[in-house]
């Protein structure tokens, strides 16, 4: 909604930190109905992959780690609801929370995924959001160059992840 809105910062602003806010409490209450249920959560949809099929569960273990994954995200939309507002009227506001919400989303999908390919491209999601993140304050060189230092380095890691993935 965020980024329909983009035109405005301020509408932007609180369409991306209610989104956020929202969506958080939502995975929250999901995550802790598994915790105190001890019933484990499942969903099977068809894949983009031929004969392949994307499987996400949450089991008690996976809700115990998605309970700060989205709990802190609530309180980063809260931080970065007056930190936008702060920057005030500005390209790329709609973007920032576009991504923020994306991070979010793939750290949850990342620890949901039970099967290697949706992990892998969550993971790869979870590693590029945060360099747009970074890069929205792109008017100053040492965040450019901390961007691009992030980007690299996390690409290294997601390259020692895929042999230990293909290692036999």
């Amino acid at each position: 909604m965020a980024v329909v809105l983009r035109s405005k910062s301020r509408p932007s602003r609180l369409a991306g930190q209610a989104g956020a806010i929202g969506g958080c409490a939502i995975g929250l209450a999901g995550a802790v109905r598994v915790l105190l249920s001890g019933q484990p959560q499942s969903l099977f949809a068809p894949s983009f992959m031929p004969g392949g099929t994307i499987h996400l569960e949450i089991d008690a273990l996976s809700a115990f780690f998605l309970l700060p994954v989205f709990g802190l995200s609530i309180l980063t939309a809260i931080y970065g609801g007056s930190y936008m507002s702060s920057r005030g009227e500005r390209p790329g506001i709609a973007a920032s929370w576009f991504h923020l919400n994306l991070l979010t989303a793939a750290m949850a999908l990342v620890v949901a995924a039970h099967d290697g390919l949706l992990f892998l491209l969550a993971w790869e999601i979870m590693a590029l959001a945060p360099f747009f993140l970074v890069i929205f304050d792109d008017r100053q060189e040492s965040v450019r160059h901390a961007a691009w230092t992030y980007l690299a380095a996390t690409h290294i890691g997601t390259a020692f992840l895929l042999v230990l993935f293909f290692w036999r």
